[in-house]
């Protein structure tokens, strides 16, 4: 797997350059972040290492969370199959064509899958794993990312307050930037998809939708006004 990012990495070189401290040295010495093994030796310096997966089912974690010599700690992002499937529409370059990315009925089978496996991991893994639905995150920031830190045994540096403050009020760029109004853009896809494209959704995701804790649109519903977030607790 990771001969196959490093490959990747070569064309999509954001793969590297987000990580400041690597890429300061990969910057001027290019070979060395072809090198698993210079990769493997240099993230090791550091205490907090971070990875983010995505359409990746929950199964396939618990042999990590078992190993006492990693000290992993595992959120799990989970969002309204609405607005994934919204936000999906503007990856033009990758998910028109691939059903793991563009069929509806694919999210939401992971997402029953993964409701499921997360209520046992909860059970067996009460300190190292959380689960966390994004709508929540965005509508309460000021709450929420302290919470996240303290799981992670980490503190809220002013660095972090500034990042927060001056990327979650209004959205700049393109759809890889960070930039985001992030209570507007949770709820994006009540102005955004059809009502044809909402009903499609939904009769593919019904399921998901309700164990998560989101609310189904009727026929008649005022998209523009709908709340679809609903109190949510993962009751184990």
């Amino acid at each position: 797997m990771e001969h196959d990012f490093i490959s990747y990495a070569q064309t999509h070189i954001y793969g590297f350059s987000h990580n400041k401290r690597l890429w300061s040295w990969c910057y001027f010495h290019r070979p060395l972040c072809n090198s698993s093994s210079f990769l493997s030796r240099f993230c090791s310096l550091f205490p907090f290492q971070t990875m983010k997966t995505v359409r990746v089912q929950l199964n396939g974690f618990r042999t990590i969370l078992e190993d006492p010599d990693l000290d992993v700690r595992l959120v799990l992002l989970v969002r309204d199959p609405r607005g994934v499937m919204e936000s999906r529409s503007h990856r033009e370059d990758f998910c028109p064509g691939n059903p793991d990315c563009e069929d509806p009925r694919r999210l939401c089978k992971d997402m029953v899958g993964n409701f499921h496996e997360a209520r046992e991991l909860l059970s067996l893994f009460p300190g190292r794993f959380r689960v966390v639905r994004y709508e929540d995150l965005a509508q309460d920031l000021d709450r929420m990312v302290p919470e996240l830190f303290d799981f992670f045994r980490l503190p809220v540096t002013n660095s972090t307050v500034s990042f927060l403050q001056t990327h979650s009020m209004k959205e700049m760029g393109g759809v890889s930037s960070t930039y985001r109004d992030s209570k507007a853009a949770a709820v994006a896809w009540r102005t955004r998809l059809t009502h044809d494209r909402v009903r499609e959704v939904q009769a593919a995701c019904a399921e998901a939708i309700g164990l998560w804790g989101y609310a189904m649109a009727g026929p008649e519903t005022d998209l523009e006004t709908f709340h679809p977030v609903l109190n949510f607790t993962m009751g184990v």
